[in-house]
């Protein structure tokens, strides 16, 4: 059942059961030597699943963007980065509004959500991780849950986002920074990712890679794919290395997925960007895209697989072939 008083964080204040999941931990007086604090720590499969139903609900309309359930579905992200420690990229406040990056859409309004994790060397650059929060709303009055595509990826980067900050409350941040990015209209030709490479609020020429998730909860014997491997081999290398680290079995995506998703645009700006996949459906677009069908014990070590990679010190230097 979808956590109905989750969904009305959506519109305000997150309330103390999601806080409890996402909110940084106090630092101690004396910090704690980071090995002592995974960059994991607290990854559930139970936080994973109130984020995926949450944006599945009935009451996001499908998520379409622009429209009223895409414009709900992105001040719940901007609610759960807050509670989670990011900041917002260009602004002191934390009302859902700082975290909103809006572009036009023929006459309408649509929102990038951006969350920082500010690093402590302005020269190591930054990290961006992604994911498109939007769906295909509603047909013939029906609906599209749209739970893997991409709830799935979108409740990763919450998840992520939160674990990474706990660990540098802890332990201090990284040298590097962390920008997550939940992309808007995306199911209409990557608008949210163009948008944001066009005006991007870290800049591209220190932005070492951006890792987009996309479709990641429904996985196929257990395998992620990365899309871009044959592009950025290092990049997907060390990914890979920590998946296999998680018990997750980490393949080449297909090439011909490339334009498919967010990381493209990226590549397009000069930024090293891979795709985790886990496989591609018949049922997206559909309204049998449903939280229940996501395997979320899966979606952890993955999430895990991510944030150690990136905690360790993510290498962005693989060329393209």
């Amino acid at each position: 059942m979808p956590n109905r008083h989750l969904l009305g964080a959506a519109l305000g204040a997150i309330p103390l059961m999601v806080i409890a999941l996402v909110a940084p931990a106090r630092a101690p007086v004396a910090s704690t030597p980071k090995e002592q604090l995974p960059a994991s720590a607290g990854v559930t499969a139970e936080e994973l699943r109130i984020h995926v139903e949450a944006l599945g609900d009935a009451m996001m309309l499908g998520r379409d963007t622009p429209g009223p359930g895409g414009d709900l579905a992105a001040r719940y992200v901007a609610n759960a980065f807050a509670a989670a420690g990011l900041r917002p990229a260009d602004e002191d406040g934390t009302v859902p509004e700082a975290y909103f990056q809006s572009f036009a859409v023929g006459e309408l309004e649509v929102k990038n959500v951006v969350g920082v994790l500010w690093g402590d060397d302005p020269s190591a650059g930054a990290i961006v991780v992604g994911a498109h929060y939007d769906g295909v709303g509603s047909r013939h009055g029906s609906f599209m849950p749209a739970a893997d595509d991409n709830a799935s990826g979108t409740a990763m980067i919450i998840a992520a986002a939160a674990a990474l900050a706990r660990s540098a409350a802890v332990a201090g941040p990284l040298e590097h920074s962390l920008v997550f990015v939940a992309f808007g209209s995306e199911e209409d030709g990557l608008l949210g990712a163009r948008h944001y490479c066009d005006h991007p609020l870290v800049p591209l020429s220190t932005t070492r890679a951006m890792v987009n998730l996309d479709t990641v909860g429904r996985p196929r014997t257990e395998t992620l794919q990365i899309v871009g491997w044959s592009r950025y081999r290092e990049l997907s290398s060390l990914l890979q290395r920590a998946a296999e680290a998680e018990g997750v079995n980490a393949v080449a995506g297909s090439r011909s997925l490339w334009r498919r998703s967010d990381q493209a645009v990226f590549a397009d700006a000069g930024v090293p960007s891979v795709w985790l996949l886990g496989h591609l459906r018949d049922d997206i677009h559909s309204r049998d895209d449903t939280p229940d069908r996501l395997d979320y014990e899966w979606m952890v070590r993955v999430t895990q697989a991510l944030t150690k990679s990136i905690h360790t010190g993510f290498r962005a230097d693989g060329g393209q072939e």
